[in-house]
């Protein structure tokens, strides 16, 4: 929340914004990179989350947040209209944000995920950050916003947009008239997203949504297919229509390592997207001990489906009674069935563990149940 003094409101907004605020009076309209078009000339030579409470406006039913007082007044606005069909205020969990707070957020989550101290678009008073289904792509209340909200100058910026790298369903800024080019597109771009359950069987869902809106795309044809991920065969699953909610689900046994590929191939109305996903194999590794002087300790180690797993490093691991510490003691490849023993004589009560690291982007890491050798 901003730290700005709290004695500004609506009321008072309203009459600052038809010609007496200065903020609004120095402000241009924004471009769609606002961060850019954005300067401290604009606020009077103030910088970047040091703006005075003086040159804001609150947001009248939470007057802890603030926002550049034209931005302020279409909010209002824009709140009138979402009342109306909602029954409740737009829930608002961020606006102005002080040049100490973007320090401490960024001290908090680090480049990549929080703006550079100065840079942030919250400091200009121009953002928010929106909750109550606001800030949830495919929800109701999110394409709402997405459809009605241009109307009063706000969007989300396309970094901000469903399948961005960046993507943050909950902010939203104010761009005046200047808007972003993606919503003027008659062909809206499309994404194709990916969500896995389950082990064994896995099960794939994927949905189409619109990138402008987030809006799920129910009925439109979706076709998987799948390789494995060291072959380059690609086999037909077939094509399947998404349900109500957008999405269409693949369900199947991984018995090696799987590229499974959804892809839509658009419309007269929207534009194509895919989307693929790599599925690891679960594995099982299991151990057993031959007593003897010494004892003798095999594991073996199989795929979730059977098959034996050769020529992959498997670790033996042992844990004195009474400690929690593990401690790599012997380690190999398995043999052609998929074995791999060694002999141990503890000097005291131990338990034992094989251990399969799992092989990156294929096969899933596993423990062996602990074995307990008496001394």
């Amino acid at each position: 929340m901003s730290v700005l003094s709290r004695t500004l409101t609506l009321l008072a907004a309203l009459p600052l914004a038809m010609g007496l605020c200065v903020a609004e009076a120095n402000a241009a309209p924004l471009s769609s990179s606002v961060s850019a078009a954005t300067t401290g000339a604009e606020w009077g030579g103030y910088e970047n989350g040091k703006i005075p409470a003086s040159a804001l406006c609150a947001i009248s039913w939470q007057t802890v947040d603030h926002l550049r007082c034209d931005a302020a007044v279409r909010f209002e606005a824009l709140n009138t209209a979402y009342k109306a069909k909602w029954g409740a205020n737009i829930c608002v969990n961020d606006a102005y944000r002080s040049y100490a707070k973007q320090v401490a957020l960024y001290d908090e989550l680090g480049p990549g995920v929080a703006a550079v101290p100065g840079t942030s678009n919250h400091g200009w008073g121009v953002a928010v950050d929106l909750g109550c289904g606001v800030g949830i792509f495919g929800n109701a209340r999110h394409v709402w916003f997405a459809v009605n909200a241009p109307k009063y100058g706000f969007t989300q910026p396309e970094w901000a947009l469903i399948g961005s790298s960046r993507a943050e369903a909950w902010h939203w800024q104010f761009f005046g008239a200047d808007l972003p080019t993606y919503l003027t597109t008659t062909k809206p771009a499309t994404v194709a997203t990916v969500a896995s359950t389950g082990t064994w069987p896995r099960t794939l869902t994927a949905a189409i949504s619109k990138r402008n809106t987030s809006a799920l795309l129910a009925g439109v044809p979706v076709t998987i297919t799948r390789r494995s991920v060291t072959g380059t065969t690609v086999t037909t699953v077939g094509t399947y229509p998404t349900d109500a909610a957008g999405q269409v689900a693949y369900t199947f046994y991984p018995k090696k390592p799987t590229v499974v590929t959804f892809t839509y191939a658009g419309s007269t109305d929207s534009l194509p997207s895919t989307v693929s996903v790599t599925v690891k194999t679960p594995t099982v590794m299991t151990g057993k001990v031959t007593v003897g002087s010494p004892n003798t300790l095999k594991g073996h180690l199989a795929t979730t489906g059977g098959t034996v797993m050769a020529a992959r490093t498997v670790y033996l691991q042992r844990r004195y009674a009474g400690s929690s510490t593990w401690t790599t003691v012997a380690s190999g490849s398995t043999n052609s069935n998929g074995d791999f023993s060694s002999t141990q004589q503890p000097k005291r009560a131990t338990y034992y563990r094989f251990y399969f690291p799992g092989v990156s982007g294929q096969y899933v890491r596993d423990y062996s149940p602990s074995l307990y050798v008496t001394y």
